[in-house]
């Protein structure tokens, strides 16, 4: 595999590592509210 520019690897790589992080901080979120809940 030849050597990407950073641009090019920003630009294939950011819109996959933002959708994968949407779903990862929900579920975060949401076990830390059911931690927190009694």
């Amino acid at each position: 595999m030849a050597p990407q520019p950073a641009e090019t690897w920003r630009k294939e790589v950011e819109p996959v590592a933002v959708w994968v992080e949407r779903p990862l901080t929900r579920s975060v979120s949401r076990s830390q509210l059911v931690t927190r809940a009694p």
